[in-house]
């Protein structure tokens, strides 16, 4: 169980990354070829898939508050 004021910190770090990450996937599909972005977007929504729920998901159970609406 991660602390409310621990949450409040790494929240915004954790939503920065996801949406960063995120962004990569237009600039790779624009610069590679079909086979090299697939590769790209499976390895990529694994990472996302993983930070969306084992580390984000935990953080808004205990504080639904802190879920940015992009992510409802």
């Amino acid at each position: 169980m991660m602390e409310r004021e621990t949450a409040l910190k790494v929240n915004p770090m954790l939503v920065d990354c996801y949406f960063k990450l995120h962004e990569t996937i237009d600039i790779v599909r624009q610069n590679s070829n079909e086979e090299e972005f697939q590769a790209y977007c499976a390895a990529v929504g694994k990472v996302l898939g993983y930070l969306l729920l084992d580390v984000l998901e935990p953080i808004y159970a205990q504080n639904s508050d802190l879920r940015p609406d992009l992510l409802k």
